[in-house]
Parts: structure tokens; sequence; C-alpha cells
């Protein structure tokens, strides 16, 4: 089983990176992937990572391995914002400093992770691996499944709950950026 949003209910994120490698295209443990052997012209499998907005890592680190980040809705009253496109990090905390109250954020639409893991997929990803927010605080993990079921079985997407927000997530997120390169 590989496509269709597999989800891992453990945090070790990482190693289902390495475990992917391993079993080749649309999981199937006994069958190598083609490019990690010798002497077969295929190219080597390009596993994607994929996580949400709230890991907190800087863009220019997320671009230089590859990451893409599917940014959160955060909304301060009637105000709407889609982070790091029409709010940067410094509004953010401009806004939550002179708002009374706390901010509400909304998760991605599956149709974000849809087109994401389209386009990654025309980019020439074999398989792509969703580190989420934690599902105990969003429903970004739902949005993520909805999207890779969406997808299935064209496109092999694994899910993992990384139990974790902000920093703890982005630090998941580079590990598994690190082991897919």
């Amino acid at each position: 089983p590989g496509s269709g949003g597999q989800r891992d209910p453990s945090p070790d994120a990482p190693r289902m990176v390495v475990e992917l490698v391993a079993e080749g295209p649309q999981g199937d443990p006994g069958r190598p992937h083609p490019g990690r052997q010798r002497g077969y012209g295929c190219p080597p499998m390009s596993i994607r990572i994929v996580t949400d907005s709230s890991c907190d890592l800087p863009q220019n680190v997320a671009d230089a391995l590859g990451i893409v980040i599917v940014p959160l809705s955060i909304r301060f009253g009637d105000d709407e914002y889609i982070d790091r496109t029409t709010i940067t990090a410094t509004e953010f905390w401009s806004k939550c400093a002179a708002s009374a109250t706390l901010p509400e954020t909304a998760a991605p639409s599956p149709g974000s992770f849809e087109e994401t893991y389209r386009s990654l997929a025309a980019e020439g990803a074999t398989a792509i691996v969703v580190v989420a927010l934690s599902s105990d605080l969003s429903a970004t993990m739902q949005s993520a499944e909805l999207a890779a079921r969406a997808v299935a079985p064209g496109i092999d997407v694994r899910i993992v709950d990384s139990r974790n927000a902000s920093m703890g997530l982005g630090l998941t997120v580079l590990a598994c950026a690190e082991l897919a390169k």
C-alpha cells in the first residue's frame, strides 16, 4: 500500500522517507526502485517533501531543500490572509501585538494540497511525503489525506502526523528533506 494517502500514526517521519526509498515505486517492498540499481537507465527515485506553513521554516531554507509549503489561512477579526502570500511573518507578529484577541487559523483546502501533489508529480516526483501540523491541533492532515485520495493511485503520497507545530514540525521536515536528497 503506497498511494491514496497512507497515514503513519507515528511521528517518525524521517523513518518513513528511508522506508519509501527502500520500497521502490508504489510501495512494493519486494522490488527496489530500478534507478537505485546499477545497470538500469531509469532516473533515481525523486521523493518530495510537503508541509504546511505552521512549520515556521524560513522560505529560503525550504527552497534550498526543495520543501513545498502549503499555506494556512489566518484570520484577524473579519480580515483573512493567506500565510506567506498575503501576510508576512513580520506583519503577522505586528498584528498579534496590536490585537486584543489571538488570530484564528484555517487548514489549507484539500484542493491546495491536490494542486501541490499534481505539480510535484509533473516535475518528476515519484513519491511525496507530507509532514503535517498535529492532527490534534488542525484539520490540515484531513485536507492532505482527502487530496491524496483524489490523486491515487497515480501519485504515491504518504502522510505523517508530526504531532508537532511550529519549529518542532519544521525540524522534522528538515530531517525528512535531508534524507530525501
